[in-house]
Formats: C-alpha cells, sequence, structure tokens
C-alpha cells in the first residue's frame, strides 16, 4: 500500500513522540526526572532530530542527480517539518531544564546556562534562537502571508542552526578539559562535503548552459 503525505507525517510525529517518552521514562528515577539524565538525552535526540531534517534535504538532491527514478525520498521530505518541529520543542527542553539543574527555572538561572560557555552551551543557545523563527511560522498560514519565496529563504536557515548545533555538541567538554566529540565532527564534515559538491554540479551545469546558449 502507498503511504500518503498524511500517513507519513503521522507515522513521523508517532515516531517521535515515541522517542521523546522514551528520554523521558529512562530518565525517570524514583518518580522524579534525573534533570543530568534528560538533559544529555534529550540533547541527543534534539542532535539526531535537526540532523535528520537537513541530511534527508541533501540525500534527496543527490538522488536527483545520481537516480532521478529513484522518488522514494521524495516521499519522506514532508516528514522534515516534523523533525524540525520538534527539534526546537526538544531543544527548548533540553535548555530549560539545564538551568533548573543548576538552581531552578528563573531568568537568572536561563541567563546563566544559556549563555556561557560551560558546556559550550551558548552555540545551542543560538541554535535554537534560530529555530524559533521557524518554529512560529512552520504552518500553511505564515507560508501564504510571507510568500513561498521568502519563506524558503527563511527556512533555510535551518542550516545554520544544524552547524551551531554540532559545534555545541562537538564542544560539549572542551571548555573543561579540551576535549572534542568527534561523531558531529565527522557528520559536519559529510555534510560539507555533500553541498560543496552540490554546489560543484550547479556551476557546471550553469557553465554547460552558458556555452550551449553561445554556440547556437
Amino acid at each position: 500500500m502507498r503511504l500518503s503525505k498524511k500517513h507519513i507525517e503521522r507515522i513521523t510525529i508517532a515516531i517521535i513522540l515515541l522517542m521523546w517518552a522514551g528520554v523521558i521514562i529512562e530518565s525517570l528515577g524514583n518518580n522524579t526526572i534525573d534533570l543530568h539524565e534528560y538533559v544529555e538525552e534529550s540533547g541527543e535526540l534534539t542532535w539526531l532530530l535537526l540532523s535528520f531534517t537537513v541530511f534527508i534535504s541533501l540525500a534527496q538532491k543527490l538522488f536527483v542527480i545520481w537516480m532521478p527514478k529513484l522518488m522514494i525520498l521524495s516521499r519522506i521530505l514532508p516528514s522534515r517539518k516534523w523533525t524540525g518541529i520538534f527539534a526546537f520543542i526538544i531543544g527548548a527542553s533540553h535548555g530549560l531544564a539545564e538551568a533548573a539543574k543548576r538552581g531552578g527555572i528563573s531568568i537568572e538561572s536561563i541567563t546563566s546556562s544559556w549563555f556561557s560557555t560551560h558546556h559550550a552551551a551558548i552555540f545551542g543557545t543560538i541554535s535554537v534562537l534560530i529555530m524559533l523563527p521557524l518554529f512560529l511560522t512552520s504552518t500553511r498560514w505564515a507560508i501564504k502571508k510571507m510568500g513561498s519565496k521568502k519563506w524558503k529563504w527563511l527556512h533555510r536557515l535551518t542550516h545554520v542552526a544544524f552547524i551551531f548545533a554540532g559545534l555545541h555538541t562537538a564542544l560539549i567538554y572542551f571548555f573543561e578539559n579540551g576535549g572534542v566529540e568527534w561523531d558531529p565532527v565527522g557528520l559536519m564534515a559529510v555534510y560539507a562535503v555533500g553541498y560543496g559538491y552540490l554546489s560543484y554540479k550547479r556551476k557546471k551545469k550553469m557553465k554547460e548552459k552558458v556555452l550551449h546558449k553561445n554556440n547556437t
């Protein structure tokens, strides 16, 4: 049976909610949430969702070049909307849990935790703040009001949010002991190579069009 766009979106939402529920359950201890555990697990889930949002788009663009007849990824693309939305929601809860861990939810604790270099928090904060307008404009009403061109331009900031989230994840222990998490560095390197290749192919195609036009 061929799944419709709505079915794919509903399945995506269900999977994300199950994963988030798993994070909460894993963080439970003595009927209370272990904030340290929740911060760690919710951060990993946020990074996973944001990475999926970016890489499914990259993969689809590469498949158009390499295997244009294979349309399976184009059917999964609508799920990007929900992985992006939940990346913001869970990422914000990750930040609030970090603030609570440091002394409760207050303007002072949020400011001191979100804008510090401890655990490279400042990079994560920048990522969440970039995702805020994307979250607020993730409706059809917003697309209609902004216009498709402006909306698409704004939502390209997802890539900037991904880079800052990657820096946060990679440098999470750097300011304490100089350690670097290399997995997000590797993922960002793959991202850079992928989009570098796409840029090369676009430039090559444009040159071919110019040469063809000049020769006719």
